[in-house]
């Protein structure tokens, strides 16, 4: 039996964090934020203070840092570049000019995937929030 990544995902994942949002019958306006397992990632919602189920979280990190199995499977390290590969050139350093080189091409590219992931995440959000009705 093979998993998709998808199912292999939601396997990691707690239960509670496949539940729906629910904000409640009461009135209050409290800013929380739930995983949404299709698109992998937590949103922004507003909570009316009673009800709901546990896909409800006060921040975005502590949503994230509870359903997202990517965060929960991949612990995250931070490689630091003191500085810009083209600084490098010719000199003699401990891992070479072009390993560096690659590395920081490596950590560019990181980069501008996980910000486009993050720029898709919040245009979904945008558009689960607020709906527009034909």
């Amino acid at each position: 039996l093979r998993l998709s990544d998808n199912q292999a995902e939601t396997s990691r994942r707690p239960r509670f964090c496949n539940l729906p949002k629910v904000t409640g019958r009461c009135r209050a306006s409290i800013d929380q934020y739930y995983f949404v397992p299709s698109i992998g990632d937590c949103v922004f919602f507003v909570y009316g203070g009673c009800e709901g189920n546990e896909n409800r979280f006060d921040s975005l990190e502590e949503c994230r840092q509870k359903c997202r199995a990517d965060v929960q499977s991949h612990p995250t390290e931070s490689l630091s570049l003191d500085r810009p590969a083209e600084e490098l050139d010719g000199m003699d350093n401990e891992i070479g000019d072009e390993e560096y080189k690659e590395t920081n091409e490596i950590s560019r590219d990181f980069d501008y995937e996980l910000t486009a992931t993050l720029n898709i995440g919040r245009i979904v959000a945008v558009c689960l929030q607020f709906p527009v009705l034909f």
